[in-house]
């Protein structure tokens, strides 16, 4: 099963995290219902300065077979932070916030492409190792 690739980039407001959370809700059971044709991207068009986040699914050949099993299995979701104009506290909320709703939904995500003064910032409030966005998780560059 392919993960889903949710991109956060420019700007995120402290406002931001629900709406990035009602899209990962509406990523995840859309991949756990359909499969969707490869390369399709979802891009909101938020206000100007707000975050922009966008996400790649590809089939999973066994939801298109008909296969029950791949219901029940859920994608594993990468958040490529790469983007991102700035880091804040409202990118660590944002992304721990991400992380309960990808819980809830029986996966978790995995942050890729964090610059180094993120990764030192999510070790800072904690969110580093094993029960949050654990050091195996978070990748620093491509």
């Amino acid at each position: 099963m392919q993960p889903i690739v949710m991109r956060i980039a420019g700007r995120v407001a402290p406002g931001d995290a629900p709406g990035l959370c009602e899209e990962l809700t509406a990523l995840l059971r859309d991949a756990g219902a359909t499969a969707s044709p490869p390369g399709t991207a979802w891009e909101d068009d938020p206000a100007p300065g707000a975050a922009r986040a966008a996400a790649d699914t590809a089939p999973d050949p066994d939801a298109a077979a008909g296969d029950g099993a791949a219901r029940r299995c859920r994608p594993e979701v990468v958040c490529d932070v790469g983007g991102l104009a700035q880091t804040s506290l409202s990118v660590v909320d944002a992304l721990a916030r991400l992380q309960l709703t990808a819980r809830r939904h029986g996966t978790r995500i995995c942050v890729r492409n964090a610059p180094p003064d993120l990764v030192a910032l999510l070790g800072l409030v904690g969110l580093s190792g094993p029960a949050g966005l654990g050091e195996s998780t978070v990748r620093v560059g491509p």
